[in-house]
């Protein structure tokens, strides 16, 4: 696997590399405290959803319940016509 990085890092030392990664922190924090940095401008253009988890749970109980209804009428059609099919005999009368 090829590295297209142009610092060498299998090369440096340990006491280079925590250097190099001190440095990383330091420029990070500066630009956070700038304001030019990422987490600043995710914050800016952070657009609110349309559709929230509220939404979603409100259309799944939705689905959910005209799925369970349908199934209840269908299992409830099913019966009443295996009943008017095969009637129970009254040996009473």
């Amino acid at each position: 696997m090829s590295s297209t990085t142009s610092l060498n890092i299998d090369g440096m030392s340990a006491d280079e590399k925590i250097e190099h990664i001190n440095l990383l922190r330091e420029i990070i924090r500066l630009k956070e405290q700038s304001g030019t940095g990422f987490s600043s401008q995710n914050n800016g253009n952070k657009k609110r959803n349309i559709i929230s988890g509220t939404v979603m749970s409100i259309i799944f109980v939705t689905c959910f319940v005209l799925v369970v209804a349908m199934a209840f009428y269908s299992f409830r059609t099913l019966y009443l016509a295996i009943q008017k099919k095969f009637p129970t005999p009254h040996s009473e009368l």
